[in-house]
């Protein structure tokens, strides 16, 4: 087991998330409310980390037809998950949304965890700087639920103490589970 890199990939998350988060105070001071620059610098970290490192990084790795097929099946899966919640047109108030956008970094954190540790991925530099800067929109998104919320920052630090926890734990049980089937790991991946 790689307790230390267990440790870094939690430091690393939370670092993240503490910059996504005072990034989005910043630029909410700055930019006086017009959410559509945290939208801009958000959609941006994402798409050059998908494009230029994650996709080239996992065709590397692994047979395109299983990249595709995870790709799909994610797709697939918040397809659904978008029709089941959208169902009413009912609005949700500040407060739900911080613990559905919690709850989904939380269960994306275990996934990423898991697969991170059966697939060896996060012995790579590569992959914990895309991590960390991963983390970065995820803090912003949080930031940006408790402003609206008008709950005190202090819940910001619980927060993400408890997703970059996430994150660690699950890499910690990826590693003990280790997959040895290649398609298993490039679907998961």
């Amino acid at each position: 087991m790689h307790i230390e890199m267990n440790i870094l990939f939690t430091l690393g998350s939370l670092l993240g998330l503490l910059v996504g988060g005072g990034i989005l105070k910043l630029v909410n001071h700055l930019a006086r409310g017009r959410i559509q620059f945290m939208y801009a610098i958000c959609g941006g970290i994402l798409l050059g980390l998908l494009f230029f490192d994650i996709l080239p990084s996992t065709w590397h790795l692994y047979d395109l037809r299983g990249v595709l097929l995870g790709i799909v099946v994610g797709y697939i899966i918040m397809l659904c998950i978008d029709l089941f919640l959208h169902k009413q047109n009912s609005e949700i108030s500040p407060l739900q949304a911080l613990i559905l956008l919690t709850v989904a970094i939380f269960f994306h954190n275990v996934i990423t965890g898991i697969t991170f540790g059966i697939t060896d991925m996060h012995q790579s530099t590569s992959v914990f700087a895309a991590t960390l800067l991963h983390q970065v929109p995820e803090g912003m998104a949080i930031m940006t639920v408790l402003s609206i919320a008008k709950i005190p920052n202090t819940f910001f630090l619980l927060i993400i103490a408890l997703l970059s926890l996430s994150l660690g734990g699950s890499l910690f049980i990826g590693e003990s589970v280790q997959v040895s089937s290649l398609k298993l790991q490039a679907l998961s991946t």
